[in-house]
């Protein structure tokens, strides 16, 4: 799999301003794997090379600032054409001038897509050769970025530079407790800000936080929209309620269950990898040998239920005005498996058969949502509190106001995550 790697060079600033700035000027070279991001046409020297002479400590501080969405805000149709979303998640929105590369940063879960694309700057004299586009893991693209701020850091240390805004978030970040960390990635899925939150806001995630938990709030808070929070959240329960009374008992598939409890794990790169491998094994403990099961008559007879309670089942709940939801995936207290769908557009279902909802691209697993494991309740999540002081930030000569402060779900529903429109 790809990985990110940031290559830095430590170069004199004579005549910069800013002690941020000129301690941390640098010679940096981005690379996906064997992509050069940072690969540039010099128009002045008439050279190509591999790196731009730029301060990092914007960047890093660039990073540090939007770290909660870099690494939870999932990106969807109703966030693309947000100019916040833009400016939270690609360099190039928030330059500050320099020539950074026009590089977007999307998390999707166990995975993050990276996209690079030619670009010439403003006011500068070079312009970036390559584009491209690659998915990393999550866990090492948190791993790379925390490291260039690391060093940024530690160079500034060493040169006695103090107090930064970057110095101060990355401390607070890294010293989060459980509570803040829920509420910090909740908020950001959200598209919220987490340190720049109003009082009603505060409460909405931390209601929020009390009627969901575990992969349905990761899940949900990556689709709901912020404007209509409680409305769609409300929908989403009743969805999961209707589905725990579905009935059905899945009588033909119990003892396959029971023997995956103790069999091993799926091991693959993604949870939609994990899953199809997953569904291939039952449909061979079926014995269905490829043969597609086209009404929900045969679906009822291979799994053996009673093809009106199936239909019964299946038919669409009201999700309202939740767009992106196409349905639920849960359990019930006897862990059998239950679920709830929308009714579908005649573009997406067959008149012809009722079958059309078990092939649908898009479900929200919930399969936590009944379990004790949940983020805390709004009795007891903590919200992030404010400092009184404000900093300079001599990179723009104006005063910005200091942020306030007080880290992919898997369920055994893994085919489900994948499935997202868009």
């Amino acid at each position: 799999m790809p990985s990110l790697s940031f290559k830095t060079d430590w170069v004199d600033a004579d005549g910069i301003r800013g002690p941020e700035l000129a301690s941390t000027w640098a010679a940096l070279e981005i690379r996906v794997d064997d992509s050069i991001v940072t690969r540039v046409l010099d128009t002045r020297a008439q050279t190509v090379r591999n790196f731009v002479y730029v301060p990092l400590y914007p960047f890093a501080e660039w990073v540090a600032t939007n770290w909660w969405f870099l690494t939870h805000e999932i990106s969807s149709p109703a966030k693309e054409g947000d100019p916040g979303f833009r400016r939270r998640h690609a360099i190039g929105g928030d330059r500050e001038g320099y020539a950074f590369p026009e590089l977007r940063m999307f998390p999707h879960g166990g995975l993050t897509r990276l996209a690079w694309e030619p670009d010439r700057p403003p006011w500068t004299s070079i312009e970036f050769l390559g584009g491209g586009e690659a998915w990393v893991d999550s866990d090492e693209f948190r791993a790379a970025c925390a490291d260039l701020i690391d060093l940024v850091i530690r160079r500034l240390r060493s040169l006695g530079v103090e107090g930064t805004l970057l110095q101060e978030e990355w401390s607070a970040i890294q010293g989060a407790d459980t509570d803040e960390i829920e509420f910090c990635r909740t908020a950001a899925r959200l598209g919220w800000d987490p340190y720049a939150m109003d009082d009603n806001e505060r409460s909405l995630v931390l209601a929020l936080a009390g009627e969901l938990g575990g992969a349905a709030l990761e899940e949900a808070t990556a689709v709901f929209s912020a404007q209509n929070l409680m409305m769609e959240c409300s929908a989403v329960t009743g969805a999961l309620g209707r589905a725990k009374a579905n009935g059905l008992r899945w009588k033909r598939l119990g003892s396959i269950d029971r023997e995956m409890l103790f069999a091993e794990p799926v091991r693959a790169p993604t949870p939609w990898a994990a899953g199809y491998r997953l569904a291939q094994e039952l449909r061979r403990d079926l014995d269905l040998d490829g043969t597609p099961l086209p009404s929900m008559a045969r679906i009822a007879e291979a799994i053996g239920e009673e093809p009106a309670l199936l239909t019964n089942v299946t038919a669409p709940v009201d999700f309202r005005e939740v767009g992106l939801i196409d349905g639920v995936i849960t359990a019930d207290d006897d862990r059998n498996p239950a679920f709830a769908f929308r009714e579908f557009s005649g573009e997406e279902t067959n008149a012809s058969t009722s079958a059309a909802p078990l092939r649908k691209r898009w479900y929200l697993p919930a399969r936590k949502r009944f379990s004790p494991e949940r983020i805390p309740s709004a009795s007891s999540a903590t919200a992030p509190s404010r400092p009184s002081s404000w900093h300079r930030r001599p990179a723009c000569n104006r005063e910005c106001p200091g942020r306030w402060w007080t880290a992919t779900t898997s369920t055994n529903w893994l085919p489900c995550s994948a499935f997202r429109r868009g």
